[in-house]
């Protein structure tokens, strides 16, 4: 039987008890009804212009009729903001309420019924909502991660000079570091990177991408990709990962300098003063030819 809630209803989930609850946009509710009768059970308002409305574990077989939440497209009402204004955006609501009647306030307590509890600024405005009990995600979140397949890593990250104007660098990146992060090639030279992605949680990607050349791509974890240029522009270039990836990712980059192509052993040596930038079995003498 259809309920009658009123104008604007946009969105609806469900208790697996009987009931569903719908939010309409125009008027700023939240409705409880019966899915048997369509008897409109309970209704309280919401912020302003609720979008979205969902119960823990309502998309799966078996919902958690604790608690709701709703997204509400406005945090405005009543002549002011609910939340601070942060830079241009002005925070959207996400309202928790709960479900849990009389009897259930000595196993849950709080108010009965379906009333607020808190909200939440939400800084931008979602496209849908999902709901899930935390006790799921801990169970899932171990298959999140893998041990490392031995038998295709690069060991030893280094830089391999292998003809007159051919080299190799063999990198591994991992939140948030490039390995080796400093190298120092020569103008001419064709230069492929092999690069690892050794994080082992399994949505980390890293990115490839030095400037002033027209490569961008990137590294799954446990992956290898090969990246070629030729370098024709002297001088110090940095590249990045591009895929943000953790709180340390504006650090996440690396340098290449690339010496003139009738660099002298003194331009070496200088380079070379401070630190060595090449690990492996590249060397001073390869570099200088």
């Amino acid at each position: 039987m259809e309920p009658n809630i009123g104008n604007g209803a946009v969105d609806t989930t469900f208790d697996g008890q009987g009931n569903a609850y719908t939010v309409t946009y125009s008027e700023s509710k939240v409705h409880k009804w019966s899915l048997d009768s369509g008897e409109i059970l309970l209704s309280t308002d919401t912020q302003w212009n609720p979008k979205y409305v969902a119960i823990p574990g309502a998309k799966a077989t078996s919902p958690d009729p604790r608690y709701l939440l709703v997204s509400n497209d406005h945090s405005y009402k009543d002549g002011k903001y609910r939340f601070p204004e942060i830079g241009i955006w002005e925070n959207e609501n996400l309202q928790l309420f709960t479900l849990l009647g009389t009897e259930d306030r000595e196993a849950y307590p709080g108010p009965a019924g379906l009333e607020f509890v808190r909200d939440y600024p939400l800084q931008t405005g979602a496209w849908e909502m999902t709901f899930v009990p935390t006790e799921q995600i801990e169970e899932r979140a171990i298959v999140r991660y893998r041990e490392p397949d031995e038998s295709f890593r690069i060991e030893n990250p280094r830089v391999v000079r292998t003809g007159p104007h051919e080299v190799d660098v063999y990198m591994r990146v991992v939140r948030s570091h490039f390995e080796p992060n400093k190298i120092v090639l020569k103008e001419g030279d064709t230069v492929t990177f092999h690069i690892e992605n050794i994080d082992t949680s399994e949505d980390i990607t890293h990115g490839f991408q030095p400037n002033f050349y027209d490569i961008s791509g990137g590294v799954n974890p446990g992956g290898i990709r090969e990246f070629t240029m030729t370098l024709d522009k002297p001088g110090l270039h940095w590249f990045y990962c591009h895929w943000f990836c953790s709180a340390l990712h504006p650090e996440f980059r690396a340098r290449m300098i690339v010496l003139p192509e009738d660099a002298s052993p003194d331009q070496v040596d200088i380079m070379y003063s401070n630190e060595e930038l090449n690990s492996g079995d590249t060397t001073r003498d390869k570099i200088v030819g």
